[in-house]
Order: structure tokens, then sequence, then C-alpha cells
């Protein structure tokens, strides 16, 4: 008789039976779902399905804002070995149509904003066989009567590490989106080795402003239900309500991006909240400038840690909280990095063909870890150029100091080439962000007859901002010629793609359409829509 393995969908069950009172999740209004609670509906959810047809290997997408609904969704399916794909809400039809064509779901779970396209969803693709709504709906079996289908007991099914537990899509940085399958082993490491990789605690009360859909979203929020702690829930980050949330409920920890971070300060309300209960913010998508973090500890008062990873890989690096400290007694130079390599992951600078480089020489950072993807669906010439001799090669550059310290240089498609150099956009980015006042920056090339590429600098700007000559003369005092911007625009809202990082395709489309209309330093006016 085989021994019993511990499954992935057995971290609810063992938080409910040892924990059983604790929130799983708390809800804006002060209301709390407990871990008895929670895998109870979870349970009935994963008996439902199995009723209705759905089997190990299916794939079950979602598409909804977030939701305490979705996050049971997604364990649910742990615990029958379907396949959860977290869809990007975002997403037009066309592109929400392109990717289920690939994942060939069998069943759609969606929330009540998406009603009508969850409808036209049903329509465009076959492989669905039935759908459910989260909440109410005029047309479909609504999720709470769909769990009286189903019964409280664990389901028995064997699932292994390598069979696949989510189907996630990459969110297109460089303007190609991906399947990513992620199989359990992978996200069994990423979230065990992630309470230290995130310097949170046991049975903390945390929210995530990354939405359910992305890697660091539901990423945050299994590692809640691994380390028995609660997870807020808010449809969508809206600095108001986070902030009231943090003071009310008293939350511990939080994942941001830092224009969330930006915003949050930015409120009005700042002033007025109590953060006495937050000890640890992470954030990632974007370094942080050394004004923002001055900002930030004197007005939060707690930690702060980075996180450097992606869909394929999970947290790669963090820069630590006691690194952060010593950025604000001084050491600046620290925020510019991604920190050194998380648990359980070696990195390398190499060179083109795989050798690895000295320190401090710009290369390609490749990854050697066990939490990583078994691969990109449909995609096997993609999948062996993301793996070479086991090492995994994400496209992004840069260098590692003497003492490990990794700096990006940017993403080897952003890489500017002027007159035979090559310019890697986060040196700049990161001399733009010194200057006083620069709150972000975005590095674009820019075709050219002469150079065949130059370099365009965008940037948003505080009260603190003294202008873009004094910039200039900042730029030209640390860059190389052939580095500095030839123009720098000033931006009231930058182009994002669903992770919260700037979108650097749509940038420069913007930047196109500004050129062929002859509208030079005014992207500002062209520059306000957001993904």
């Amino acid at each position: 008789m085989p021994l019993p393995r511990f499954q992935f969908g057995d971290y609810i069950r063992t938080a409910a039976e040892i924990t059983p009172e604790l929130p799983c999740f708390i809800f804006e209004d002060g209301r709390e779902r407990s871990f008895k609670e929670a895998n109870t509906r979870v349970n009935l959810l994963a008996t439902g399905l199995l009723r209705k047809g759905i089997i190990k290997g299916d794939r079950v997408a979602i598409l909804s804002i977030d939701h305490a609904n979705y996050i049971e969704t997604m364990f649910a399916c742990t615990k029958i070995g379907a396949i959860f794909v977290p869809l990007n809400n975002r997403l037009q039809l066309p592109e929400l149509i392109a990717q289920l064509t690939v994942a060939e779901p069998t069943a759609l779970l969606y929330s009540e904003r998406y009603e009508d396209l969850a409808g036209k969803l049903l329509q465009a693709i076959s492989s669905i066989k039935f759908s459910i709504a989260f909440d109410q709906s005029k047309k479909n079996v609504q999720y709470n009567d769909f769990l009286l289908s189903g019964e409280d007991h664990e389901p028995e099914i064997d699932i292994f590490n390598e069979d696949i537990m989510a189907l996630a899509f990459t969110s297109g940085t460089t303007g190609v989106s991906k399947g990513v399958l992620q199989p359990y082993g992978m996200l069994k490491i990423q979230c065990s080795h992630g309470m230290t990789n995130y310097e949170i605690d046991w049975e903390g009360r945390r929210y995530s402003g990354s939405p359910m859909f992305h890697i660091g979203g539901y990423g945050l929020i299994l590692t809640n239900i691994i380390s028995r702690s609660a997870s807020l829930i808010l449809p969508q980050f809206n600095a108001t309500e986070a902030l009231r949330c943090i003071d009310e409920l008293k939350i511990t920890d939080c994942l941001f991006v830092p224009t969330m971070i930006s915003s949050l300060l930015d409120h009005p309300n700042c002033g007025n909240t109590s953060f006495s209960s937050l000890k640890t913010i992470m954030y990632g998508g974007a370094p942080m400038s050394p004004a923002l973090l001055k900002r930030a500890i004197e007005t939060f008062g707690c930690n702060f840690v980075q996180l450097f990873g992606g869909t394929e890989t999970g947290t790669q690096s963090t820069l630590t909280s006691k690194d952060h400290w010593r950025a604000h007694a001084g050491e600046h130079n620290l925020l510019t990095s991604v920190g050194r390599p998380g648990i359980g992951v070696v990195a390398q600078i190499v060179d083109s063909e795989g050798k690895e480089v000295p320190r401090g020489t710009i290369g390609d950072i490749v990854t050697l870890s066990d939490q990583r993807m078994a691969g990109y669906l449909g995609m096997p010439d993609a999948t062996a150029q993301a793996f070479r001799g086991g090492w995994y090669w994400g496209g992004d550059m840069g260098y590692m100091d003497e003492d490990g310290y990794i700096f990006l240089a940017g993403r080897s498609k952003d890489m500017i080439i002027r007159g035979g150099e090559n310019v890697y956009p986060v040196e700049i980015e990161t001399v733009l962000t010194k200057f006083p006042g620069v709150t972000h920056a975005a590095v674009i090339g820019e075709p050219d007859d002469h150079w065949g590429e130059v370099v365009i600098a965008c940037i948003s700007v505080s009260s603190e901002f003294a202008g873009i000559p004094d910039l200039m003369a900042h730029c030209s005092q640390n860059l190389a010629s052939y580095k500095r911007p030839i123009r720098i625009e000033i931006l009231d809202f930058f182009p994002l793609n669903s992770s919260g990082k700037i979108f650097k395709p749509r940038l420069r489309e913007l930047n196109e359409d500004a050129r062929r209309e002859e509208f030079s330093p005014s992207l500002s006016s062209a520059s306000a829509i957001v993904d």
C-alpha cells in the first residue's frame, strides 16, 4: 500500500483542523470567514465540480475581480487535480478568446461584472461545457447555489508534484503573452520559501494590491493559506479603501507595486491613517526611488522588502528589509538592486554563450531552482529558448556586484543600440530617479537615421521637481554622452500592464504617434491611457 502524500489542498484542510476559528478571509465591511468555513465551501465546490464531470487535468478558467470565491475555486481545483486558469480581467474579448483557444477550459467561473463578456466567451470557446456566476446572475447558476450540489468531504484523488496546478498567462511586458504551466512542485516551493523571502509571520492579516490573476496576487494568497493567515479581500486596489482597511482591520502585511505606494502617500486620508499594525510592505514590478522610500518609511514606519521574479519562476531574488534600512540611512545605491538570490535559487550573469562573466559586467541573468514552470503551453521552441542547459533565461540583463547583489540593466529586448553602443535603460532610469522630484522614469529607444536609435526619457514628477534643464544637466554629470536622453517628456500618467509595471510597448506606440503627428514634448496629453 503506497504511503499517503501531503497535497496542496491539504494546506487549507489542516488549517481548518488546527486553527478552525482563525479568519481565512477578511472582507472590507469587517466580516470574516474562518478556515473551517472556507474549507467546507472548498469541499462543496470540489465535489460539485466532480459531479459536473470535471476530472483531473481539466482546466477551469476564472474571469473575475478579486473575490473570496476566486480563492475557493483555486483550492477546489487543487483537491481534484483540475488546473485553474486565472484570466486578466482587463483584457478585451479578442485577447481573451486568443488565450482560451489555447487553454481549452472545460468550465468558466466569473463575477457579475463580466457576465456579458462571459456569455460571448461561451459562444466562442467550444471546450467550455458549463459556467458559474460568483454573484448575482440573471442568466446562470450562482456560486452559492452550486455549492448545494456538493458534499463536505475531502476528495481522494492522487496528485503529484509534477502535475500541473495552474495555467497562468504572462502579463506580456514584451508584447507577447504566453501560457505558463505551473506544476504543484513549483508552487509548493514558491509558497513555502515565500514566508522567509517575504519576511512574514504565521497567522498574519495581509492584503495584496496585486490582482488575483497575477502570480504576485495568488502567490501571496496561497502563502497566506499555508501560514494560516487571513487575506483581506478588496475587489480591486483602491487607495481610499486600502488605507481605511489597513487602519480599521489591523492589516499586518501588504503587497504593492511602487505606483500603489505613491498613490497611498499622495492620498488626502493618508495623514489621518494609523499604520500601527503594519509590519511589512512587500513590493515588486519596479525599483523604488530613494525619495519614495524616504516618504514611505517616514509615513508607514514599517519594513520594506522588494521581490523580483516572474510567472515562470516565482520569486528569484529579494532586497531585504535590512537592505532598505541601509538605503534609508544613506546607501541609496542599494535601491537600484533587486537584491540577492532567494532561498533555493542560484543566479549567474552570463554572456550569449552561457559563460559566466566577471562581477560588474553586464550580461544575461540566468537562474537555477526547483521553483520553475514546466514550460509554455503549445510553445516548445519558446520553452527551449527559456531553458538552456538547465538554466532559466528570462530575458533580463544586468550585473552582479562583489557582494552578490543583482542590478538590472533592462530587458534584452528593451536594450537600445546607439551608434553601435549598447545602452541599458535601467541605468538611465536610475540616474533620473535620483534627481529630486522625479517619482518614476522609463527610457525607450527611438529610431534615428544617423544613430540607429536615440534615447528618450519619460518621467513623472512631484512639486520638488526643478525643471527639465536642471535634469538634463544632472544627466550630463552622471551619464556618458551616448547614454543621455535627447528628449525628456513629463507624463501625467504612464501606461501600465496588468501587473502595475510600465508597459513599454505602449509607451513606444505613444511616442511613435507623437512623432508621426510632429507633436514633440507632449506625450503628457497622450499618456492618460492606462491598460
